[in-house]
């Protein structure tokens, strides 16, 4: 008998197992052979009896930040009217990328010329607040950003990395053990088994399964539609200080029939900030992991890691002790990695090459007395002798203080300096610089410390700074979207070009793309966005 007779009347404990007993289970009837199993049919009435609209809430804030009053230094911005989503025509000269809370408090990335006449709506999300991390790829035929979106399909990562093409075609997600649910072939088979540890409805998905189920209220659940490849089951229960979540490795679930057991806690664990090397095949970011530790307060730890994006192996970085990562990006060339690093005497710029082999300190800055420094947001300029950055200031006195000022730093002088390009007042923060392809302008965010999610600072303003020329006075920064309802902007590079190894390093030869959106930089198939609503 085939497996479509009996196929879904089985309840498993585990995938493999469910699948054997369904095949040895089953006499053979008549002598009569029965047609070939229509799979595509019964994929298609999975999907129509699955179809939902839950919405998982994403996981709370890791790094918490104090409740500060919105920048002093700055004019009072003045509201721009929202355009109308769909372009009129093609987006020629500069353009950028960045993320608009939009009316219904939802969280999307938007393309935009540079006078904001012409805006396409890049994603369709339904989370607030979900953006983390935004960033072109090389050439700047793709995007490659770090979202809570759809974090309901991937195994315990709330937060994870995402690719897209620069029209917002060909939505992927590139990690987290994720497969995406309509690509995951069948059979199917039905997976039941019982929640513990949640105080309430938990939603419980597994890998390839198109949306999850309610636990009922023994915190039981009977998910239908599960692919036989899947190989973890995972339930979260939203509400009260943190997400309960758990999950269950199926490839080593034993008994016949048996229900599986879940066990949440709160933990979790995903990315913050990913970077696709020129190469298009490495992406260099940072990950973090969190657990409550026996008061009940946070313990989290960040982690530099190379995740490779076609085998999914993934190396973490080397850090000089008592140091912490704060953020990474990669050479114009590709050849080395440069990571910000902070600790309890101050913060530093550290090397490594395309392979995360140590190459030692760049820089180091000292923290003054009262005040401890951290360093964020690396941007290398167009031809590479520059870095532009941010520098958070956490003041030692009375109440918690911050405040982040824009800085500039000269990589192929032989004594760097951090030069000071926009000073901020206690409580704000100038961050995520981005550079012109001329090298001539910078965009970047301001916002109250308060503004974010701990991931970016979702309600704040996109500024820019004209450098003034050697011996030319520096102009005052002025406002280029000031809703307090923007961030992230990313400046679209033009095509690679073939560029010199960075010195002091090996550099591989990247490729030389087509001129607009080419192949290299895009993912490598289109599959169909995923649907979170």
């Amino acid at each position: 008998m085939t497996p479509s007779r009996c196929l879904f009347t089985v309840l498993c404990g585990t995938l493999a197992l469910a699948l054997t007993l369904t095949l040895g289970g089953c006499r053979v009837p008549a002598p009569t052979p029965l047609p070939t199993p229509d799979y595509t049919a019964q994929e298609t009435q999975v999907a129509v009896k699955l179809a939902a609209t839950l919405t998982a809430k994403a996981p709370p804030t890791l790094t918490p930040t104090p409740t500060l009053p919105r920048p002093t230094n700055t004019p009072s911005p003045t509201p721009t009217a929202t355009p109308t989503p769909a372009p009129t025509q093609p987006i020629v000269g500069t353009e950028l990328a960045y993320v608009r809370v939009l009316p219904d408090d939802s969280t999307n990335i938007v393309r935009s010329d540079e006078t904001q006449q012409n805006e396409q709506l890049l994603t369709h999300f339904v989370e607030t607040e979900n953006m983390c991390d935004v960033a072109w790829a090389p050439g700047g035929g793709s995007l490659v950003f770090v979202s809570a979106h759809d974090f309901v399909h991937s195994r315990n990562n709330e937060r994870n990395v995402f690719t897209m093409r620069a029209d917002g075609t060909g939505l992927r997600m590139v990690t987290g053990d994720h497969v995406d649910p309509q690509s995951a072939a069948g059979p199917y088979v039905v997976l039941s088994g019982v929640v513990s540890g949640c105080d309430g409805p938990a939603l419980i998905s597994a890998q390839g399964v198109p949306a999850p189920v309610t636990t009922d209220a023994a915190g039981a659940f009977e998910l239908v539609g599960v692919p036989v490849t899947a190989r973890w089951a995972r339930a979260i229960c939203p509400g009260g200080a943190y997400v309960l979540q758990g999950d269950t490795d199926l490839a080593l679930l034993e008994g016949e029939n048996d229900p599986i057991a879940i066990t949440v806690e709160a933990q979790g664990q995903g990315w913050t900030q990913a970077a696709l090397a020129p190469d298009g095949h490495t992406i260099a970011g940072l990950t973090y992991r969190w657990v409550l530790d026996a008061e009940g307060n946070q313990e989290h730890s960040s982690i530099a890691v190379l995740q490779d994006l076609e085998t999914g192996e993934r190396r973490e970085l080397a850090l000089p002790e008592g140091m912490g990562v704060t953020g990474m990006a990669w050479s114009i060339a590709g050849d080395v990695l440069m990571g910000a690093l902070a600790g309890e005497n101050g913060a530093a710029l550290w090397r490594w090459d395309a392979a995360g082999n140590d190459l030692g300190e760049f820089l180091s800055v000292a923290n003054p007395d009262d005040t401890m420094y951290s360093l964020h947001d690396l941007a290398w300029s167009p031809d590479g002798r520059q870095m532009a950055l941010s520098r958070k200031a956490w003041g030692w006195w009375g109440d918690e203080q911050y405040r982040a000022d824009l800085m500039v730093l000269a990589v192929d002088s032989e004594e760097p300096e951090l030069r000071m390009l926009v000073e901020s007042e206690w409580g704000s923060g100038a961050a995520h610089p981005t550079w012109t392809e001329d090298g001539g302008t910078i965009y970047y965010q301001v916002a109250p410390a308060d503004a974010g999610n701990g991931c970016a600072a979702a309600r704040g303003d996109i500024w820019r700074l004209r450098l003034a020329a050697e011996g030319e006075e520096q102009p005052a920064p002025e406002p280029w979207r000031s809703d307090q309802r923007s961030s992230l902007p990313v400046v679209r590079p033009l095509p690679t070009p073939t560029v010199a190894p960075t010195p002091t390093a090996e550099a591989p030869v990247p490729e030389d793309p087509e001129a607009g959106e080419s192949a290299a930089d895009e993912p490598e198939a289109e599959q169909p966005a995923a649907e979170n609503s």
